[in-house]
């Protein structure tokens, strides 16, 4: 009987005494690794275009930030068009003439582009696509399974398309 209760006592003790103890460690970052906390963020406006015969503008625009909030200078995105399968049409055409454009965000973090719209309706909505380009390069485009590869910052800006050639 003594026994038992001492082994009870001791059993007893060493579930009393917490057995971890947490030191002064910081919990983890929820900013993830260096190369995954840039966030890229796009609007078009108008975000609904009439397609009548003639370019009509939108005016795209385009925010990077680190996943602070806090702006990113100096950065290149390349803007494309996509169609609603997201692969690369020329349907309309950039402020350059051409389907393609890059452009360098300012001291907002902020890069703007003009869009002009297609002249005919392919297809009721289509996307613009904003890449940051990372060490100089735009992307690597894979075009048998028409994928970019996973972590590169992007975002798909879409736009709605109504058939006003009445």
């Amino acid at each position: 009987m003594k026994k038992t209760f001492f082994i009870l006592v001791i059993i007893g003790l060493m579930l009393a005494l917490p057995s971890c103890k947490r030191s002064d460690l910081d919990d983890p970052s929820w900013e993830g690794p260096a190369g995954f906390n840039i966030i890229v963020d796009g609007s078009a406006n108008p975000a609904v275009l009439i397609i009548n015969g003639a370019p009509n503008l939108c005016t795209i625009r385009v925010k990077v930030t680190n996943s602070s909030g806090t702006p990113l200078a100096n950065y290149l995105l390349f803007f494309m068009q996509l169609n609603d399968l997201y692969q690369q049409v020329n349907w309309g055409q950039f402020e350059n003439g051409e389907a393609s454009i890059s452009k360098v965000t300012n001291a907002n973090g902020e890069a703007t582009v003009a869009f002009y719209s297609p002249l005919v309706l392919y297809s009721h909505n289509m996307y613009i696509q904003a890449l940051l380009q990372i060490n100089g390069h735009a992307y690597n485009y894979n075009s048998n399974t028409g994928a970019f590869p996973a972590g590169i910052p992007m975002d798909y800006i879409s736009i709605a398309m109504v058939n006003g050639a009445n």
